[in-house]
């Protein structure tokens, strides 16, 4: 039995894996078909990325121990997803009004899309940063900020290279190049946006959070402040 049938007719978590990362406008396609037939796929996609978002989520959160590796790994889930259903609504009116030329069904497709290789990297990195979670020492200044780099450069890894494969996406099922670059700047602006203020809601994730969680403040007030501290020009509270 070849892929295609595969993947339309039943969840497969490793051909759909294997297409989200070596041919992503195979899945776009797929997901452009019938609704029947683009669930088992978009099933598949939405249990990847809650697979990944939880075993890295869980991964983060070994440093500060079991405990803690639930919580985190239960917050990456609801980071993506949350992020999602807030700026939705906004993404599809500004798709329309950027005339990308895009259905409904289109974009909903890209983003899922998006989310999973996201998440499907981040699973991927989950083994290295458990290492050095459960390795490096609690509480320590220097072992922090070595696991704030690392994840960092993990979430930043993961979420270039979604792009890129969206680009690829796109341009493999017949989207033009003007509206694939509009569609993929909303994304990012909107997506991105959005996407940093939820992050700082649900801190801590390297930590314990019954340290400090609140629901509250604002990211890029932080960040405005973090740098005037930085550069001499106040005192962060």
């Amino acid at each position: 039995m070849s892929a295609g049938p595969l993947l339309s007719n039943r969840l497969d978590v490793v051909s759909t894996t294997s297409r989200l990362l070596r041919s992503p406008e195979a899945l776009l396609a797929a997901l452009d078909g019938p609704w029947p037939r683009a669930l088992p796929v978009v099933l598949t996609l939405l249990a990847l990325s809650g697979g990944g978002g939880v075993a890295y989520g869980a991964a983060v959160g070994l440093y500060s121990g079991a405990d803690q590796a639930g919580i985190t790994g239960g917050k990456i889930p609801v980071l993506f997803f949350g992020t999602l259903a807030i700026a939705g609504a906004a993404m599809l009116v500004f798709a329309v009004a950027l005339r990308t030329g895009l259905t409904l069904q289109r974009i909903a497709s890209v983003c899922l899309l998006s989310i999973a290789v996201t998440n499907v990297i981040l699973g991927a990195w989950s083994p290295v940063v458990a290492v050095f979670s459960l390795s490096l020492k609690f509480r320590d200044p220097t072992s922090y900020g070595a696991l704030v780099l690392l994840a960092t450069a993990s979430v930043g890894s993961a979420a270039f290279f979604s792009v890129w494969w969206l680009r690829r996406g796109l341009a493999g099922v017949g989207v033009p190049a003007s509206r694939s670059r509009r569609l993929l700047a909303m994304w990012l602006a909107l997506y991105g946006f959005t996407g940093l203020q939820v992050t700082w809601l649900l801190r801590p994730y390297v930590g314990r959070s019954a340290d400090r969680m609140v629901f509250e403040g604002n990211f890029f007030e932080a960040v405005f402040i973090h740098l005037s501290t930085l550069f001499g020009a106040g005192a962060a509270p």
